[in-house]
């Protein structure tokens, strides 16, 4: 009893941590309030001499603190309120604190840093059922959202079953589930990599498929973090035994076939043509999302200033998107300039070095370069900000953000009896 207490709690904080649900009676995030309640603990903590916060966590603080200084000297030049920075990343010093208690708690059963990986695919493995069970079944929906609040963004859509897309918890919808996604699917083909059992290898790879199939229904978008993951199995792969790989490749394209055929014989027809309509070649299809992609690559232009420094407007309060573009590099430079791009995808990249360093493996380097990859690829349609999520990669494998040093109380003990004699 106790053990299942402890699983159901473990994986209702990675809920939280991933996908932040809202309740509908508490009107904030759940992830914040976590990030609250753990900031106290890790606070009271940190209050004795013995604690303290991980040089790498200091790291990450001080750089988010350079962005956010930028923050302000952008939007003091162009005289611009709308701190996108500050908003957004103020929140990732939080996570870390979040990221460390669920540390703490899940290191009472769960010792290696691998298996608490694996709860995070299998977490979303079970975000995807229920996706499509909300989808299949109206009354699941209902009792769902009886408590959980679903932001379909708009007056016109009162429940998922207005829009023709799969629709996920918290905010696994519409573009918020490639983040979720990507921290998934990477880590399968990881850990498809490091297991020997074969059945472990088979279950990872029925994750992947899942979660990748039912992730593209929500935003399809997704096809590029599935190309990417598929990369990082073709890197594994070499040097190892052809027959063995193409072994593993068809179970996996087999499956693939599977789910193809399962789920086009029972989903709703306008699904399948929302999914599918970028790859169909009469333009009369679809809502040419596609199109309105590349048209934004190959027609968005930057006056010089807004290059280097931005114009610290993220949103248009008209059109939404500022200047109408969404992909996620443009809208990072006209906010903050090329700098603040820069900032942006500096800090993600020293997150994973730091995380590099406590697993210091080929295969473990590879899949960071490939989570990097991903979240590049996310960049592609529209922003995105996964240092969250590295954080929590990160303080799973460096046993924690907060370490104890003993020693400190013996120096000050010391220092005091030093100063007593003296005096």
């Amino acid at each position: 009893m106790k053990k299942i207490f402890f699983y159901s709690l473990l994986f209702f904080l990675l809920v939280v941590y991933i996908l932040s649900i809202i309740f509908d009676f508490i009107p904030i995030s759940t992830k914040i309030i976590l990030e609250a309640i753990s900031f106290i603990i890790c606070f009271v903590i940190l209050l004795d001499p013995r604690y303290r916060l991980k040089r790498e966590y200091k790291t990450i603080i001080l750089w988010l603190v350079i962005a956010i200084i930028w923050d302000l000297i952008t939007s003091l030049i162009n005289g611009e309120t709308q701190f996108h920075f500050i908003k957004y990343l103020t929140p990732v010093i939080g996570s870390i604190f979040a990221a460390h208690v669920i540390f703490k708690f899940a290191k009472r059963r769960i010792k290696a840093p691998d298996q608490l990986l694996y709860l995070v695919v299998l977490m979303m493995f079970f975000e995807s059922i229920l996706t499509v069970l909300m989808k299949s079944f109206p009354p699941l929906y209902g009792l769902l959202d009886a408590f959980l609040v679903f932001d379909f963004r708009t007056d016109v859509v009162s429940d998922i079953f207005d829009i023709p897309r799969f629709f996920g918890i918290g905010n696994a919808y519409f573009f918020g589930v490639l983040a979720p996604c990507c921290i998934a699917i990477m880590p399968a083909v990881y850990l498809m990599n490091e297991t020997e059992s074969l059945l472990k290898k088979v279950f990872l790879i029925v994750m992947w498929i899942v979660i990748s199939i039912v992730s593209f229904f929500v935003a399809r978008w997704t096809i590029t973090i599935v190309a990417v993951s598929i990369g990082l199995f073709f890197v594994y792969q070499g040097g190892k035994n052809i027959f063995r790989t193409l072994g593993i490749f068809a179970i996996l394209a087999v499956g693939i076939w599977v789910a193809y055929l399962v789920t086009m014989d029972n989903i709703d027809p306008e699904l399948q043509k929302w999914a599918f309509s970028s790859f169909m070649s009469d333009s009369t299809e679809g809502d040419h999302s596609a199109d309105i992609v590349k048209d934004w690559w190959l027609n968005t232009r930057f006056e010089f200033k807004t290059f280097l420094i931005g114009d610290a407007k993220y949103t248009d309060p008209i059109y939404g998107y500022y200047k109408h573009v969404d992909v996620g590099y443009f809208r990072e430079i006209f906010y903050g300039g090329i700098i603040g791009l820069f900032i942006n995808l500096y800090l993600h990249v020293k997150i994973l070095k730091m995380t590099y360093k406590y697993n210091p493996t080929r295969s473990f380097k590879f899949f960071l370069i490939f989570l990097m990859f991903g979240y590049m690829a996310i960049l592609a349609k529209g922003d995105a900000n996964m240092m969250s999520f590295f954080i929590l990669f990160l303080v799973f494998y460096s046993d924690g953000a907060i370490e104890y040093v003993p020693y400190r109380k013996d120096t000050l003990s010391k220092s005091r009896t030093i100063e007593k004699k003296e005096n």
